[in-house]
């Protein structure tokens, strides 16, 4: 800011701390001063929190500070030595008229609740959720009017590596107010930790620039050990005053015990000179002020309490900063750079529009931005502005596309666009236009790929840049064809979208390039290209012709393709033979079923829509089970073999008619057998029975003893067969008593004897037997005789 301020270097530089000077709230007790190398030469030392838990203390310094003035003053504090479990820091605050003198403890740092008044916090706990922005590392934030749930800055670490300051030493926190700016900063060990700029005197303390000034301190559930000390007071002139080459500043030095008082310049040249005897009105503080713009030593002697004191003040007129901004527009596209904002002057403080404080900024987007400038020794400031236009018109098309391209700003003096070949496209400026320039008429409609070029002049400044136009190709149609025939449970069918790259969007929701079919229908793709999102969609139907068929022999196979969209079609056998040949009439499903039987190759040929097919189905004709039996009917004896049936046709399935499923089965019984033969492929059958019949050598045995007397054990005589008695022809048996009478015959029927002769029982004896019969099997004779004996 330029033009003149008035450095109060009085107040700074010549008030006498002492601890009688302040005032202590709360805890606060005053220390001997102590020996510190960080802390330097100090005046007074307090502490404000024991380490002891939930103590509040504040010291307040008894002579107000003029907020229309700067204020810069340095303070030596310790925040004690409990690391981990110490809390919970000093405030620095400046309090207005009428306000409380300490605030709440513990989180609040005895600055909670005062208000009005600007507090900046060094604060070495975090309160979880209270406020909710507190951060782990020790901090400084900014607050206002006692309210510390509301940051106006930070929360932000007391060191830039988030270093801890709880390590028991000393730290020096300067506390700098630049009254022409209204930037209030804070430094601590030497880093810019707080750094804000606002009208605190109006926004805060109503307009009244009268402040008082101090420090707080609290502890909670933790304590920390945490002490302040103030610099002493000197008379210091030797200190170096520094102004802007835009401004001038006051040098002054006032006491009212001074007997006299002369400042002289470093020429010899007297500015000031007073003393009692030459004045008998009292010296005043404004007998003390004198302007000074002139780089030099400032030269002062005074006699204070009958001691002469000699000191000088050396004024060094420091250099506004250079505006940075060559032209006050500049034309670029701020999507494909990263442009940058250059603000020049090294080592300076930038504070731009945008809020940020770097000496380069990157710009994204287009608008005015301001720039002030301050050099960090005395906060010298110029500004500078520019607006950043934004030409981006670099464009891409689909083929077949419009581009609309323009360049428009109401400060514009002259402009034209031209293709590439020279071609002028818009060619307006203020000589030849008398009608005010507005957006219609810098627009230009294109659709050839190429460079455009566009001259233009608005405000002062001449610019000419270009636009490229980029046509890009819409994606090819990936399928040649309307329809496909094919298989699909014998392929593994798959449908390719061509175009690599782009993305797909399948009426299936597949996005791949390339799907698999594995059901007929409809198929459609949406290709979208990966540049401008160029799009093509193509279709195709895939029909579902699987007619390979199996029958088993003298079965009938019915083949048929019906599609609506069928123009010609035509069945016909592998050796020529047309079995249907259709075109141009409506055809119907009856018309396109061809039944068969004859194995072999079927021909199909068919147009639908623009595609023609030729495709065929095989008819393969299965064999039916061999009959195993030669034969209908078979005699053998079944006790003296091992016989089997087999129902040949390895590998087929078998079901007999004594429900056995073996290809090959045992027979011990005579009977007739059926099976039924199930071939593996298409379940072909045949069925088949033969008839077994067993006859055996016929051995009969013949007891010589039973018992007569009805107490159902061997009551009758009868004769032991190992065969069916039809098997024993021409068969007669006699039994005679010992006189040779026979007493029971039989002829061709079982022998059954109940001991009587013609109803009599017969006495107990020896009786006597003879027989005769033909071995129907082997045809051989038998006789014989023997004894029975009757026992009762």
């Amino acid at each position: 800011m330029k033009g003149a301020f008035l450095v109060i270097f009085l107040i700074i530089s010549v008030v006498t701390y002492s601890q009688f000077g302040y005032e202590t709230i709360g805890n606060t007790i005053g220390v001997q001063n102590i020996n510190n190398a960080e802390c330097g030469e100090v005046d007074s030392c307090f502490t404000l929190t024991a380490n002891q838990n939930d103590q509040s203390g504040a010291v307040w310094d008894n002579k107000q500070i003029n907020l229309s003035y700067n204020f810069d003053a340095s303070f030596c504090l310790t925040l004690g030595s409990n690391d981990e479990w110490g809390a919970d820091g000093f405030a620095f605050v400046m309090r207005g008229d009428n306000s409380s003198s300490l605030g709440t403890l513990g989180y609040g740092i005895g600055a909670v609740g005062i208000s009005p008044s600007v507090a900046i916090e060094f604060d070495t706990w975090e309160n979880i959720g209270f406020p909710t922005t507190d951060i782990a590392a020790d901090h400084t934030a900014l607050y206002f009017n006692g309210d510390f749930d509301t940051e106006i800055q930070g929360p932000t670490p007391l060191y830039p590596n988030s270093a801890n300051a709880e390590d028991g030493g000393y730290h020096i926190a300067r506390i700098v107010w630049n009254a022409q700016l209204q930037t209030l900063v804070m430094f601590f060990d030497g880093n810019l930790r707080i750094n804000y700029t606002g009208d605190i005197v109006n926004t805060i303390f109503g307009g009244n620039p009268l402040i008082t000034w101090g420090f707080t301190a609290s502890t909670g559930g933790v304590s920390n050990l945490q002490q302040i000390c103030f610099p002493k007071y000197s008379i210091d002139l030797e200190n170096e005053k520094k102004i802007c080459d835009t401004d001038s500043t006051t040098i002054s030095f006032y006491d009212p015990n001074m007997t006299s008082y002369r400042w002289t310049f470093e020429d010899g040249t007297i500015i000031k000179d007073w003393n009692t005897l030459d004045f008998t009105a009292p010296f005043n503080l404004d007998d003390s002020i004198f302007y000074a713009s002139q780089d030099g030593y400032y030269y002062l002697d005074l006699e204070i309490n009958n001691q002469v004191i000699h000191d000088s003040v050396k004024l060094t007129v420091i250099q506004t900063p250079v505006k940075p901004f060559d032209k006050n527009y500049d034309l670029t596209c701020l999507e494909e750079s990263n442009y940058i904002l250059d603000a020049l002057n090294p080592g300076i403080i930038y504070l731009w529009s945008t809020f940020q404080t770097s000496q380069q900024i990157s710009i994204s987007e287009p608008g005015i931005y301001n720039v002030t400038l301050v050099e960090p020794i005395l906060f010298c400031t110029n500004q500078d502005t520019i607006e950043i236009v934004s030409f981006c018109q670099d464009t891409s098309i689909c083929e077949g596309g419009l581009a609309e391209i323009s360049f428009y700003h109401p400060d514009i003096n002259n402009y034209k666009w031209y293709f590439e070949d020279g071609t002028i496209l818009k060619n307006w400026n203020t000589i030849d236009f008398s009608t005010p320039f507005n957006l219609n008429d810098s627009l230009i409609t294109v659709s050839e790929g190429g460079t455009y070029f566009l001259e233009v002049t608005f405000g002062n400044d001449s610019f000419l840049d270009s636009a490229v136009l980029t046509v890009i190709n819409n994606p090819i149609e990936p399928f040649n064809k309307r329809y496909d025939l094919l298989c699909l449970s014998e392929t593994n069918f798959t449908l390719n979208a061509l175009n690599s790259g782009a993305s797909f969007a399948w009426s299936t929701t597949e996005t791949s390039q390339q799907i698999a079919i594995v059901n007929p229908g409809v198929y459609s793709v949406t290709i979208v290209e990966p540049i401008l999102s160029c799009t093509t969609k193509d279709t195709i139907e895939i029909i579902n012709f699987c007619q390979d068929t199996l029958i088993c022999e003298d079965g009938i196979a019915q083949f048929s393709f019906y599609h609506p969209a069928i123009n010609n079609y035509k069945w016909y056998f592998e050796d020529g033979t047309v079995l249907v040949n259709w075109n141009v009439i409506p055809i119907n499903l009856t018309d396109t079923i061809i039944s068969v039987s004859k194995g072999g190759t079927y021909y199909l040929d068919v147009t639908l829509g623009p595609d023609s097919f030729t495709d065929s189905v095989e008819l393969t004709v299965i064999n039916k089970p061999i009959a195993p039996f030669d034969e209908s009917l078979i005699t053998l004896c079944l006790e003296e073999v091992d016989f089997t049936l087999d129902a040949l046709n390895s590998g087929f399935t078998y079901m007999w008619s004594t429900l056995d499923t073996t290809q090959i089965i045992s027979i011990d019984v005579a009977g007739t057998y059926s099976v039924e033969i199930t071939e593996p492929i298409l379940s072909c059958k045949n069925t088949d029975a033969i008839t077994i019949i067993s006859v055996c050598e016929t051995i009969i045995t013949f007891p010589n003893i039973f018992s007569p007397n009805n107490d159902g054990s061997n009551d009758l005589y009868e004769l032991l067969l190992s065969n069916d008695f039809k098997w024993i022809g021409d068969f007669s048996f006699q039994v005679m008593n010992r006189w040779g009478e026979v007493v029971y015959e039989v002829s061709n029927q079982l022998v059954k004897w109940d001991g009587t002769q013609n109803g009599t029982e017969l006495s107990e004896g020896t009786y006597f037997y003879s027989y005769n019969y033909k071995d129907v099997y082997t045809e051989e004779k038998h006789a014989g005789h023997g004894v029975i004996q009757l026992v009762k």
